[in-house]
């Protein structure tokens, strides 16, 4: 599986590169799914400790990052957290949303939209399959993130994403940070 790169100059790198700056270096823990994202940020993501880069490797697992990260903060309080989750990912685990609201799990939840299993649905039509069980119904994951009681945005720049970010990582209850795929400020 290759990670996705559109025709019209998409900017996963640049998201990628741009985790350098969240939390402290070399204390910060980022918990990431089977997501396109996340196949970028597994090459250009630097890790200075153990259990930096929590990734469920191997076996394409949707829904591992959401509740990684919250054991991940509950185990060690004092390090910055990040997720990375796909639309489909955080729609298998979606309930532990209210987990990080009650136990005041402070993380800023990065969910890349594409509307659907993405990267499963670039392969099908890269090899000439019809796509079948890959396309998505989603919630407005703005008004999702809110509903369980935490805080929830949609950035409309790269600038604004990284504010996001660094906002959220004070934050006493999770962020959901919803990055559109298609988003203009996204493509080349």
């Amino acid at each position: 599986m290759t990670p996705h790169t559109s025709g019209s100059g998409f900017r996963q790198s640049e998201i990628s590169v741009g985790a350098r700056t969240w939390g402290t270096e070399r204390t910060r823990a980022v918990a990431a799914d089977a997501t396109q994202l996340a196949y970028t940020g597994s090459v250009d993501f630097p890790c200075y400790r153990d259990r930096s880069w929590l990734y469920p490797v191997g076996y394409g697992t949707l829904g591992y990052a959401l509740p990684a990260a919250i054991g991940a903060k509950i185990a060690a309080p004092e390090r910055p957290g990040v997720v990375i989750v796909g639309d489909g990912g955080l729609l298998f685990t979606v309930g532990d949303l209210a987990t990080a609201v009650d136990r005041k799990i402070g993380l800023p939840i990065i969910v890349w939209n594409n509307d659907g299993y993405g990267q499963i649905r670039d392969d099908m039509e890269a090899g000439g399959y019809p796509r079948i069980g890959v396309e998505l119904r989603n919630p407005d994951f703005v008004a999702l993130g809110r509903s369980f009681g935490g805080e929830a945005l949609r950035p409309d720049s790269l600038e604004a994403f990284g504010n996001a970010v660094t906002v959220a990582l004070t934050r006493p209850v999770p962020t959901v940070i919803e990055l559109r795929e298609d988003a203009p400020y996204l493509q080349g």
